[in-house]
């Protein structure tokens, strides 16, 4: 056997054709062979399953030339069909010119008058057309606010996903359903779709999420929890960017015994080290498609165990790159060889970013020396993600202590992080970028920045007056909705949301949960209540739950 046979894949994708409809209607009428739906639909089918199938493959024959449906078939190494998908992608309705010039319009008109003749001829026994229609009611009760709405209509509909029962557990159904959401993206579309009850878990890994629930009345035995049947998804693929993990070589390292991350619950530990399969479990039972990882801050690290870091988020990215995605730690105590780290993590393990603490011992990255690290991240096109940082030695001395402090250690510690301190430095970090004149040098540098902006929001107008004295080219107000990116991570309140989208463009604000400090539940429960109060339409959803970081961190427009 030749060495290019053996490495052949045992089994791909192609576009189905019309001569795969046979096979891939038996796939059909097997892989859904106990699906009590079917039964409603057509209760003779286990005693005369020959009605069935001829009954699919007369629907499938006339779906192959409906405008905007295409079929797609996984095939094994003989190019037989093993599995299959039906999508149908938005179109607008033909003209009458354009139907006498397209040749599947008279394709297709001659296969459905055969098919019309056999049904005339010859028709199919066992159809429950009562039950059809009960169905139908039940979804017409739903049409006018969720299927007819502009954005169901926008989007691709996968209309059937279907797997030979004897490979099923093989991921055949995963390359179909990736391979169909991966034209969806590349439409810069959404995607929706019916699904049968006890698939939602599965639908859920790939950013589905639940909008409505259909009761389909006379329908008892249905294999989920409740009656209802029928679940109509649209996508909002979730996407959180300031997701973080502990890596071996920080949690073993002599350098970093003075972390205060080790002063953190057993709990929190044990859920910053896993990146395997609790916390993607954690990601399917919460709707997070795909987590953005990021270390826990490293200025307690040497830029070789920094490394060693980034070479293990990589490892952890390839072994679930459908899941997780990397930002970059630096060395930021050195520009060069923080320059160095960005582009190597870029280039090597495909990082679509950085994240650094927003000071490195109390130096705050506005001096020319790191002019080198931001001109690189503009040229490899990467956001720098600026995150908060525990206090120096000498803000901990002149902010947080001294008085009640030096006996409420607690109260320092909260005082100094997570209560307040993190998010005004990290403002005052952004503000002396913006005063050092370096999104003058740099216009068109991308940064992020987290907790729903680190404060600025609230004082938007005050700072956008203030900044008259920092002599900047291009004005606070320009910076901010051009070159700031700015995620609510860790801050599930309506009001915050409210005050950040009444001073940035949607277009800048993205979801985030800041995991394990903040629970993927809390971010789940935030999105309903975002839905629930109208804060965002189902648009203004998509693009905060996962538009807005597709377009930044994938280039998926």
């Amino acid at each position: 056997m030749s060495e290019s046979s053996e490495s052949a894949p045992k089994y791909r994708i192609r576009p189905g054709t019309f001569f795969d409809v046979p096979a891939t209607t038996r796939i059909y009428a097997a892989s859904f062979g106990n699906e009590p739906l079917i039964d409603f639909f057509f209760p003779a089918r286990r005693h005369d399953p020959l009605s069935f199938y001829t009954w699919s493959c007369r629907r499938f024959q006339r779906r192959y030339w409906t405008p905007g449906y295409s079929l797609s078939v996984v095939v094994d190494k003989h190019d037989h069909p093993v599995g299959l998908s039906w999508w149908k992608r938005p179109t607008q309705p033909l003209t009458l010119l354009q139907k006498l010039l397209s040749p599947s319009f008279w394709i297709g008109s001659v296969v459905n008058a055969i098919v019309d003749l056999q049904e005339y001829l010859f028709p199919v026994q066992g159809l429950n057309k009562n039950n059809m229609e009960t169905f139908e009611q039940a979804f017409s009760a739903v049409e006018p606010h969720v299927l007819n709405t502009p954005q169901r209509q926008n989007a691709h509909y996968l209309s059937l996903l279907g797997v030979d029962p004897v490979l099923q557990g093989e991921g055949l159904g995963k390359m179909l359903l990736e391979d169909g959401l991966e034209k969806v993206d590349n439409a810069d579309s959404a995607a929706w779709l019916v699904s049968l009850a006890g698939l939602e878990k599965f639908y859920a890994r790939y950013g589905f999420v639940e909008e409505t629930k259909v009761e389909v009345e006379g329908l008892h035995d249905w294999k989920g929890d409740h009656q209802h049947v029928i679940k109509q998804f649209i996508t909002t693929m979730s996407i959180t960017l300031e997701e973080h993990f502990l890596s071996r070589a920080a949690h073993s390292s002599e350098a970093a015994k003075d972390d205060p991350i080790h002063r953190f619950p057993a709990s929190i530990i044990n859920k910053l080290v896993d990146i395997d399969n609790e916390r993607i479990k954690n990601m399917d039972e919460n709707n997070v498609a795909i987590q953005v990882l990021s270390h826990t801050p490293t200025n307690f690290l040497t830029a070789e165990a920094i490394m060693a870091c980034n070479d293990e988020l990589a490892a952890a990215v390839q072994a679930n790159k459908s899941r997780f995605a990397g930002f970059a730690c630096l060395p930021m105590d050195d520009p060069v060889a923080a320059t160095h780290e960005l582009e190597r993590c870029v280039k090597k393990h495909g990082f679509v970013g950085a994240l650094i603490d927003n000071h490195s011992k109390g130096n705050f990255y506005d001096g020319r020396d790191y002019d080198m690290l931001w001109a690189k991240a503009v040229e490899l096109d990467v956001p720098i993600y600026i995150h908060p940082a525990w206090p120096s030695e000498k803000q901990k001395e002149a902010l947080y202590s001294g008085g009640n402090l030096e006996s409420d250690r607690n109260s320092a510690t909260a005082l100094g992080a997570f209560a307040f301190g993190w998010h005004a430095s990290t403002a005052n970090t952004i503000l002396r970028l913006m005063a050092s004149n370096v999104f003058d040098r740099h216009p068109k540098l991308k940064i992020i920045i987290g907790h729903s902006g680190e404060l600025i929001p609230y004082m938007f107008d005050r700072i956008n007056k203030a900044t008259a004295f920092f002599g900047m080219k291009r004005e606070f107000v320009e910076v901010m909705h051009n070159n700031i990116w700015i995620t609510t991570s860790g801050m599930f309140d309506v009001h915050s949301l409210r005050c950040l989208l009444g001073n940035v463009p949607l277009g800048r604000v993205m979801f985030s949960v800041d995991y394990p400090f903040s629970d993927n539940k809390l971010g789940k429960e935030y999105l309903e209540m975002i839905r629930r109060e109208w804060i965002l339409d189902e648009g203004g959803i998509e693009a905060f739950a996962s538009g807005n970081a597709r377009r930044l961190l994938f280039h998926q427009h």
